[in-house]
């Protein structure tokens, strides 16, 4: 018994921790350049969420997890762990600043070449560079933008290296009419780049001629 367990703790460990992030985006808070911080929702994959010994109890790699987090995200909320098919996850509530590029993840636009970025503080990086020195495990992160029209015209935009409603596309052009939503996970490349440089462009909007 024990050896199984210390095997399913290094395939833990090998696996990596990964750090799912999901920010709803309005294209009009986007655009206009007016700072927001609205709620996201960060997932950490965990191996369980109740002790294996007394089920009424929060298992020790939510507990880390919980820990972990409040050291990278001091303003993170607990929301709840949960079972996603065969992966448990701890759900927290952090800031992510929209329109402008002063928060520690940011969404902001450029309106000299209507372009679209994501971006980390050099306060985060450092913390994940630090969490990296002390841990065993590699944090895996991913980024999805939930974009929504919520203007009264249609919106066109070019999108880069990125999935569109889980598609993958290197560049995809599309057109989002009033009131649409369209989920943008960046790819690897693009988180890379953001880990690596603290920004990654994700989209630019389309002007008719």
């Amino acid at each position: 018994m024990k050896k199984t367990v210390v095997i399913a703790s290094i395939l833990l460990i090998l696996a990596g921790c990964k750090v799912e992030i999901t920010t709803p985006v309005n294209i009009s808070e986007l655009n206009n350049n007016t700072k927001k911080i609205v709620e996201s929702q960060l997932d950490v994959e965990v191996a369980s969420c109740n002790d294996f010994k007394d089920s009424r109890k929060e298992s020790e790699s939510l507990i880390e997890a919980k820990s972990s987090i409040s050291k990278i995200f001091p303003k993170a909320e607990f929301i709840e762990c949960y079972r996603e098919q065969f992966d448990n996850k701890a759900a927290f509530k952090i800031p992510v600043t929209v329109g402008s590029k002063d928060g520690d993840i940011s969404i902001y636009h450029i309106s000299s070449s209507n372009s679209n970025y994501v971006a980390i503080s050099e306060n985060l990086q450092n913390k994940i560079k630090e969490f990296k020195k002390k841990s065993f495990d590699k944090i895996e992160p991913s980024i999805t933008i939930l974009l929504k029209n919520d203007t009264d015209v249609e919106q066109s935009v070019a999108v880069y290296s990125a999935y569109i409603n889980g598609n993958g596309f290197p560049l995809g052009t599309l057109t989002l009419k009033e009131g649409n939503v369209i989920s943008i996970k960046l790819s690897d490349a693009s988180i890379d780049s953001i880990m690596k440089r603290n920004t990654s462009l994700f989209m630019v909007n389309l002007i008719d001629e």
